[in-house]
């Protein structure tokens, strides 16, 4: 009776062992022998223990791994983090996003920056839409009546060799690109009176 309900166990445990697995393992195989008289024996099957079993569980845990990228969180590109602090900060790109309005010139005595209609100021961040140069600033100086457009292509913006062209002059500032040249000297001067200055506020 006992033999009887361990063949009965050892049924079901292959079944659902075999349910489970692609391929069966070694321990629940039949053992196949031949005897001296050439006849074959086939040896009962291995009992599966509680071990065996937690082996086999193990086994298709690892064959699946779990995928964790899709719920990482994922860290904002536009920001940095700065290590001093621990905080959170946008990125240079995303800083520099003001414009002047309107935009002014004008010599040593108005003072540069960022110009708004509280706030008027000579802007310094200014750009030519013709050469796509910087254009750059000369306080104390005025041009030369003989300067030119070849001048100034070959040799903006090195001040040693603009020198030549440069007059020392108080109170005046001179402004230049590779393609355009203007002295300005006293109160503001708003670009959109000087049509042939195709200067715009690059952003501060």
């Amino acid at each position: 009776m006992d033999d009887e309900f361990d063949d009965l166990l050892n049924e079901v445990e292959d079944k659902f062992c075999a349910s489970r697995l692609q391929k069966p393992t070694h321990k629940h195989q039949a053992v196949t022998q031949t005897n001296h008289g050439g006849k074959k024996k086939e040896t009962p099957r291995l009992k599966t223990n509680k071990s065996e079993l937690d082996d086999t569980i193990d086994d298709l845990l690892q064959d699946t791994p779990l995928d964790h990228t899709a719920s990482s969180p994922r860290v904002p590109i536009a920001k940095e983090v700065d290590s001093a602090s621990g905080l959170f900060r946008q990125s240079s790109e995303k800083q520099a996003t003001k414009k002047c309005f309107p935009v002014f010139i004008g010599g040593t005595e108005t003072p540069l920056g960022l110009s708004t209609t509280v706030n008027s100021r000579a802007c310094n961040g200014l750009r030519c839409t013709d050469c796509d140069f910087k254009i750059s600033t000369f306080d104390g100086f005025k041009w030369h009546a003989s300067v030119d457009y070849l001048f100034l292509r070959n040799n903006m913006p090195d001040f040693h060799r603009l020198n030549p062209k440069l007059i020392k002059k108080k109170g005046c500032r001179a402004y230049a690109c590779q393609c355009k040249w203007k002295s300005v000297e006293g109160d503001l001067t708003n670009l959109q009176s000087e049509i042939d200055l195709k200067w715009v506020c690059g952003k501060h």
